[in-house]
């Protein structure tokens, strides 16, 4: 199974300021041979509602913040369908055909924050395990109110970056946590067929093949709350 050639992302609406297309459209032109893909606060509802359990569903419609919504539904698509998450901030600076390789199931890169795992720029094979324990780590958190913190009930910090390390600690054999292990220890061990989780680790950025944020970022947020600054997470 490969990675499939599509760019998911996603924002409030599809009204996006003229200079964030024109990143998006960068993009394109780098990896003309993909789709991208732009889903809006009411297209990643109907995604849920329609393509997981009444549970999860009903876990991501307790969320009230759109940041939370999106860490959400980023896991759902690309277990579902597979393919690459780049958020709307964000841009990829090379062509993916240089970095994805054929026989790819997901790639893992980290934060410039210790100890986290970058959930901003994602590629996935579809059914993915580590993504569908994310998905049940989202829902554990939101139904237990673990934190006030959106990093640590859907982001990177807390569901995504534990799944990682709870799926895969036990298969490298060493009791670690993985972000701090060398990307050719860890590559040695799971970059071959012989592992049953296969994946390719990578520094930050996936070694800056990609960037947060774009030059045009702050034109993206215009007349909106940012997510940092909304005070009620849960509905």
């Amino acid at each position: 199974m490969s990675i499939p050639k599509v760019i998911y992302q996603t924002w409030k609406n599809k009204n996006l300021h003229e200079n964030c297309i024109k990143i998006k459209n960068n993009i394109q032109s780098l990896n003309p041979e993909y789709e991208m893909v732009l889903y809006d606060d009411n297209d990643i509802d109907l995604f849920i509602k329609t393509n997981f359990t009444e549970y999860v569903y009903n876990c991501f419609k307790q969320l009230n913040v759109g940041a939370a919504k999106a860490d959400f539904w980023r896991y759902c698509i690309l277990y579902k369908n597979g393919g690459v998450y780049l958020d709307m901030d964000s841009v990829i600076l090379q062509p993916l055909n240089e970095l994805i390789k054929s026989d790819d199931k997901c790639l893992i890169t980290r934060e410039g924050n210790p100890g986290i795992f970058n959930n901003w720029f994602m590629i996935f094979e579809k059914n993915h395990p580590i993504l569908l324990k994310t998905i049940e780590n989202c829902c554990f958190n939101i139904i237990n109110k673990v934190s006030t913190d959106v990093c640590y009930i859907t982001g990177p910090a807390g569901p995504f970056t534990k799944a990682i390390n709870d799926t895969l600690i036990p298969l490298y054999g060493k009791n670690t946590h993985l972000y701090f292990e060398s990307d050719t220890n860890l590559n040695t061990v799971f970059d071959n067929d012989k592992i049953t989780i296969r994946c390719r680790f990578f520094g930050v950025d996936m070694n800056n093949f990609a960037s947060w944020k774009h030059c045009y970022a702050n034109d993206l947020y215009k007349g909106h709350i940012y997510w940092r600054d909304e005070k009620k997470i849960f509905n």
